[in-house]
């Protein structure tokens, strides 16, 4: 299930994207590199993009994707990532599918 982000989701959206960073893919990366990921309502929905977690089971989150809105005709993909258990499992293109729809911020 995709749905919106909310506060409530804030750690394991931190977990999420650091786990799979770092111990997935081993790129080494720390969260003060990555200030967006600890204030998502500031960083993107505020601003005018969107930000949406993939859950497992309707409660643990499993995967997450963000649009990051810079101008009325720019905005940029980030923060797409899912657990390696679970990709190929239909969560990528879910949230995708969400994105497309939100992708329609610039007119």
């Amino acid at each position: 299930m995709i749905v919106v982000y909310d506060e409530r989701y804030k750690e394991e959206v931190i977990k999420l994207i650091l786990y799979i960073q770092n111990v997935e893919a081993g790129v080494g990366i720390s969260i003060e590199e990555q200030p967006d990921i600890l204030d998502i309502q500031s960083n993107y929905i505020n601003e005018g993009g969107n930000f949406w977690i993939a859950l497992n089971n309707d409660k643990e989150v499993v995967g997450s994707i963000g649009l990051q809105k810079k101008t009325d005709d720019i905005a940029i993909l980030k923060e797409f990532f899912v657990y390696k258990d679970y990709c190929g499992k239909e969560l990528g293109n879910a949230a995708l599918s969400k994105l497309y729809v939100r992708a329609d911020f610039a007119t």
